[in-house]
């Protein structure tokens, strides 16, 4: 009786949805979200950025409402990095044309803070 050689295959591990947590002056998920998937989303205003809501969210990315009043870019990277963030940020809402110069100042300033200004989150 011949054996088998033909090994066993292993199912693909579930990958595990990306999650996003959007900080800014919005209650609900802004427009722009509309169409991404296979992310879970939280919604959360700056003033609730705090260690127990990195810790419970854990984000792959966080995309920063940068378009409001009294949202300065500088100060949420630097309240992340102080809450011990040191991932990626999009922020969104921004001048196309301030994009750039505010991620080369941000990675001075914030060296832990992959930022990257974007017209839509992807």
């Amino acid at each position: 009786m011949a054996r088998s050689t033909a090994s066993a295959v292993t199912p693909p591990m579930p990958c595990p949805r990306r999650r996003v947590l959007i900080l800014g002056p919005v209650q609900e998920r802004p427009d722009a979200f509309d169409g991404v998937a296979g992310a879970t989303i939280l919604v959360a205003p700056f003033s609730a950025l705090d260690e127990a809501l990195l810790a419970r969210v854990r984000p792959d990315v966080i995309h920063a409402v940068l378009a409001a009043d009294g949202c300065d870019p500088i100060a949420v990277a630097r309240r992340l990095s102080d809450l011990g963030y040191a991932g990626t940020v999009r922020g969104f809402g921004l001048p196309s044309r301030c994009g750039g110069a505010l991620a080369g100042h941000l990675a001075q300033v914030v060296p832990g803070i992959d930022f990257e200004a974007v017209d839509r989150p992807a």
